[in-house]
């Protein structure tokens, strides 16, 4: 089910940059940083994401463990072995984390999300994406 969600996920995304005459330039300062990402809630699940000047590739991070054996992301990816080490990695439920990539500074008590590594390259990310401005009329034009 994972792989399904990612895969429409990825889709989605890469459409979404096509769309963007900006996206190559504004991705181009993140080109090889990547951020691992451990959802956790209802949808359970970890993922890297990786910047390139033309995409922002998602994929599962695979490996050995389960939540249950890792008592940190951090350990949850050593052990997954990801092709390369993740720059920062965070963690909390889908909701904590689009308020946050949507520019929240705080979130509601009830919330948690877990930063490891550069969170100084965590924000230029949340940066990077916010400048982001597909142009979603242009191929409705079309129609």
């Amino acid at each position: 089910m994972n792989e399904r969600l990612l895969t429409i996920a990825q889709g989605a995304l890469d459409r979404a940059l096509a769309l963007d005459p900006e996206a190559e330039a504004i991705l181009e300062a993140l080109s090889g940083k990547r951020v691992a990402v451990h959802l956790v809630g209802a949808v359970s699940m970890h993922l890297v994401v990786e910047f390139s000047a033309a995409r922002i590739l998602l994929e599962q991070a695979v490996g050995q463990v389960d939540d249950k054996h890792a008592s940190t992301d951090a350990q949850y990816f050593a052990a997954a072995r990801p092709r390369r080490e993740a720059d920062v990695s965070i963690s909390g439920s889908v909701s904590a984390l689009l308020l946050l990539a949507r520019g929240a500074n705080e979130l509601p008590s009830t919330m948690q999300v877990k930063v490891h590594g550069d969170i100084a390259l965590l924000q230029q990310m949340r940066d990077a994406v916010a400048r982001l401005r597909p142009d979603f009329e242009e191929p409705l034009a079309r129609l």
